[in-house]
C-alpha cells in the first residue's frame, strides 16, 4: 500500500492553508478585545467560532452523503466519469484562488485591524450604532469559521477524485493542526514577513495541486468518450487496459491503437519503471504536481493551458499592485488623528457598537 493510500499531502496542504486564516482572523479578535479591555467579549468569539465548526461538521456529513450518491448511485459509468471530470475543474479554480490569497497571508493581520479601527472610528465620529451591535463579535467569529469550513469541505471534494479517501482524514486532520498553530505563531510570535518565502513556496505547491487537478478533470472526461473513443474496460494479460488509451500498464498494439483517436492516446508511456499509482515517490509526484506516467495529448495542453492562464493572471495583479497585497479603500486610515488609539477612549456602548458595519468577514 503506497503512502498515498494513508495520508494524502493535497489534502494536508489545503486544510493548513483553510485553518491559518481562520486561526489568524480569530486571534485579531481576541486581540482587540484584549486591547479594549472587554475581555467578556471573548465568549462572543468563543461560541462563534465553535458554532461555525459545528455546522462545518454538519454541511461535511450532508455534503459526502449527497457527493457519494451522485457519484454511485445517480451518476454511472460515463456519467459517473463526467462528474467527477466538473468536480476536478471546479475545486482546480477554487484552489486557484485559495493559493494566490496564501500571498496576502503577510497582509492579513493588517486587513482586520483596520476593518476594526475604521469601523471604531465611524461609531465614534458619527455616534451611529449598528444592526446587531451587540453580537457583532460573535457573527464575525461564526461566519470566519463558516465559511473555511464550507471551502475545506469543497475543496477536499475535489482532492478526492485523484485521492483515496480514506487518505483524506489523516492528511487534513495534520493540516488542520499546522494550520491553527502556524496561525498563532504569525500572530503572537512570528513577523508575517519573516515566513514570505514559506508564504511564497506554499502558494507555488497550491497552484500545482490546482494544474493537476485541472489536467485530471480532462481526464475524467476523455475517460467518458467526451474526446472522441478511448479505453475499454477490458483488461489483458499484462494488467493494463485492452487498449490502454488513458489506463496506466502497457502499450496497446498496432491492431487496437489505430481505433483510439490521436488526442487520446497517450504521448508517452513509463509506468513501467515511474507508476503514478504503484510507487511512493511517483504517488507523491502525483499529488504535488500532477503528474500521469501516460498522459494524453489533452491532458498535456490543459496542464500547459492551466499554467499560461496563471502567468496572465500574476501579470495583471503585479500591473495592478494586488498580488501579494490588499486594496484598502482607506488609504488615509492611518494618519486620521488618534485613530491607531480610538479603542482605548471609547466609552462601553460605543465598544460594543465599533465592530458591527464594517467587520465582515
Amino acid at each position: 500500500m503506497g503512502s498515498d493510500n494513508v495520508f494524502s499531502v493535497t489534502a494536508m496542504f489545503v486544510m493548513f492553508r483553510e485553518c491559518m486564516e481562520a486561526a489568524v482572523i480569530l486571534a485579531v479578535l481576541l486581540q482587540y478585545v484584549t486591547k479594549t479591555g472587554k475581555l467578556h467579549l471573548r465568549k462572543q468569539v468563543w461560541l462563534g467560532a465553535g458554532l461555525g465548526f459545528l455546522l462545518s461538521l454538519v454541511f461535511a456529513v450532508v455534503f459526502i452523503i449527497i457527493y457519494y450518491t451522485l457519484d454511485h448511485e445517480v451518476f454511472t459509468g460515463k456519467g459517473e466519469a463526467i462528474f467527477e471530470g466538473i468536480v476536478c475543474i471546479i475545486a482546480s479554480v477554487m484552489i486557484t484562488v485559495l493559493a494566490f490569497g496564501m500571498l496576502k497571508m503577510m497582509e492579513l493581520q493588517k486587513k482586520w485591524d483596520r476593518k476594526l479601527k475604521a469601523a471604531t472610528l465611524e461609531v465614534v465620529e458619527t455616534g451611529k450604532r449598528k444592526f446587531v451591535v451587540t453580537y457583532a463579535l460573535f457573527i464575525i467569529a461564526f461566519t470566519a469559521v463558516l465559511r473555511e469550513g464550507i471551502e475545506s469541505v469543497l475543496f477536499l471534494a475535489g482532492v478526492g477524485v485523484n485521492t483515496p479517501w480514506r487518505a483524506i482524514p489523516l492528511g487534513g486532520a495534520v493540516g488542520a493542526v499546522l494550520g491553527v498553530c502556524l496561525g498563532y505563531v504569525l500572530f503572537f510570535g512570528l513577523k508575517p514577513v519573516q515566513l514570505r518565502w514559506f508564504f511564497y513556496i506554499s502558494t507555488v505547491i497550491l497552484l500545482f495541486i490546482a494544474a493537476g487537478l485541472f489536467m485530471s478533470g480532462f481526464g475524467e472526461f476523455q475517460e467518458a468518450g467526451a474526446f472522441g473513443y478511448s479505453a475499454e474496460e477490458d483488461e489483458d494479460d499484462d494488467g493494463g487496459s485492452e487498449d490502454n488509451a488513458i489506463a496506466p500498464g502497457p502499450s496497446p498494439v498496432e491492431e487496437e491503437d489505430r481505433f483510439v483517436p490521436w488526442q487520446n492516446r497517450p504521448l508517452w508511456n513509463i509506468c513501467k519503471c515511474c507508476d503514478d499509482e504503484d510507487q511512493g515517490f511517483f504517488e507523491l509526484a502525483r499529488a504535488l504536481v500532477g503528474y500521469v506516467c501516460d498522459p494524453t495529448i489533452i491532458q498535456v495542453v490543459a496542464y500547459i493551458a492551466y499554467w499560461l492562464l496563471v502567468l496572465v493572471i500574476v501579470a495583471v495583479k503585479v500591473k495592478r499592485g494586488t498580488l501579494n497585497k490588499y486594496k484598502f479603500e482607506d488609504e488615509g486610515l492611518e494618519k486620521d488623528v488618534g485613530a491607531a488609539d480610538v479603542a482605548a477612549d471609547v466609552t462601553k456602548g460605543d465598544l460594543e457598537a465599533a465592530p458591527a458595519g464594517a467587520l465582515k468577514a
